[in-house]
């Protein structure tokens, strides 16, 4: 039983460790390069103070995103699952085949459509200084805006992932 038990707490450790820990320090670094461009000198007790009066607001996003994650999730499967029991009944050989690769390929697409919306919420929060609301909201209109080239860019290191998971 433990070893069915250990891949879902591990999932759940990634979870905590990503809205407790990366999207602070993923913020500390952008507010590092900020003063890098503005060629000013990175004090990072400084940061590290600016950044923990946000880091309830971080902490939100980090819990955002992670449920938007779950939900596309679990109703993307539903979706995918209806979609593909109608190509099964006409080939039910080939399907079958492909069923893990089209599903691994669908959660691939919405994760990098969702990270479109929400992935310049924080440097908009740290580099305009923007409430965690107005950052969302100017995120998600940026991404509505450019969309494909967000798109592309986000999905390139995604690619990456893509293989792993494909290999394993």
């Amino acid at each position: 039983s433990n070893v069915l038990l250990m891949p879902k707490l591990l999932f759940f450790a990634k979870v905590l460790i990503y809205i407790f820990g990366s999207v602070f320090l993923m913020a500390i670094s952008i507010a590092m390069f900020k003063d890098l461009r503005a060629e000013q000198p990175i004090r990072p007790v400084t940061i590290r103070k600016n950044m923990l009066k946000k880091y309830g607001s971080f902490v939100i996003y980090g819990l955002v995103v992670a449920i938007l994650v779950f939900l596309t999730r679990k109703g993307g499967t539903f979706i995918f699952m209806k979609v593909f029991s109608v190509f099964f009944n006409f080939a039910p050989n080939f399907t079958a085949r492909i069923q893990p690769l089209s599903y691994m390929l669908y959660l691939f697409i919405t994760n990098v459509i969702l990270m479109v919306f929400f992935i310049l919420t924080v440097p908009i929060m740290v580099i305009n200084n923007k409430t965690l609301g107005k950052a969302l909201i100017s995120s998600i209109v940026l991404g509505l805006r450019h969309f494909f080239s967000l798109f592309f860019i986000i999905m390139a290191p995604y690619l990456l992932y893509l293989v792993i998971a494909i290999v394993e």
